[in-house]
């Protein structure tokens, strides 16, 4: 169990509050596991509402492993970037065409916002 000292911002933990001066516990909650294993999909962890918002993105790295030309766009990229996910490597569109040759690409690593929601790219 780790211990998290708490106290107000700019106060010393260990002063004041009426317990021998010894840093007050705060109690781990253990998650609740889900009755219905039949479910795969892992839920989103619960984010703190009091939290910036760029506080609840979740980055990670990934490397390139597949690259081609988007069928239906001249600025985009299909990529496939393997980020160490237990579904495998994610396939994600980008705008960097003007910017890189497949080859270049290939191989890279890149970060990724990896709990934004799916969205369909229009192209017109």
């Amino acid at each position: 169990m780790q211990l998290q000292y708490i106290s107000a911002p700019g106060e010393d933990p260990f002063k004041g509050n009426g317990n021998n001066n010894k840093p007050q516990k705060k109690k781990e909650k253990k998650p609740k596991q889900n009755q219905n294993n039949n479910n795969n999909k892992k839920a989103a962890p619960a984010v703190d509402p009091n939290l910036p918002d760029i506080c609840k993105l979740e980055f990670k790295v990934g490397v390139i492993t597949k690259v081609w030309v988007h069928p239906e766009a001249d600025k985009l990229y299909c990529e496939e970037i393997d980020a160490g996910e237990e579904g495998g490597p994610r396939q994600i569109a980008s705008g960097l065409r003007a910017h890189y040759s497949e080859e270049e690409m290939l191989g890279k690593r890149v970060l990724v916002v990896a709990n934004l929601k799916v969205s369909r790219l229009f192209i017109g």
